[in-house]
């Protein structure tokens, strides 16, 4: 006999409350906010206090500097604001009351990944600005009408193109 995958796991055994297959439970757990404001709040304080910084070294020698560089991440606004996951951050963009709100925090974290592309290594602003639907290649869209080889035979016929019988 196989072992089961989840031993602990009782299937005669209701889901706690609040778990999304609880019986009655309409699914997902409750909500983090449910006041624009208080999400505008959370994300004011983080970047005001809750960004992690890195230390960078500028010069050498007597002449060296220690600076702290802020670093905004999606995922360290989600962490300190009480998210689960990006996905219930971003779930957030989708409510009306709170879509300016998630789309201005994301804009400003966009923001910092720009600006590292003006200094030194790129290639984790490149990728992080992926992540956020940036593209590094051009796009074209070509339209063009293709004819029915009839049609197409009609018009080098019509022309007087030697070779093809008319009609």
């Amino acid at each position: 006999m196989a072992k089961a995958k989840y031993p602990n796991a009782n299937k005669n055994k209701p889901a706690p409350l609040g778990n999304k297959y609880a019986v009655g439970n309409k699914g997902g757990g409750q909500p983090t906010y449910d006041n624009p404001d208080d999400l505008a709040d959370a994300i004011q304080e983080y970047f005001e206090k809750g960004v992690k910084v890195r230390l960078v070294e500028v010069g050498k020698g007597d002449n060296k500097l220690i600076s702290e560089i802020p670093v905004p991440t999606i995922t360290g606004l989600c962490i300190y604001c009480g998210f689960c996951s990006r996905q219930s951050f971003y779930d957030y963009e989708k409510k009306a009351d709170f879509s300016y709100i998630v789309k201005r925090a994301r804009l400003f974290i966009e923001n910092e990944y720009e600006e590292m592309l003006h200094h030194g290594n790129t290639t984790g602003a490149i990728f992080a600005l992926k992540q956020m639907n940036w593209k590094d290649r051009t796009e074209q869209k070509i339209d063009m009408e293709i004819n029915p080889l009839s049609q197409l035979v009609a018009e080098i016929s019509g022309n007087g193109v030697r070779g093809l019988p008319n009609g």
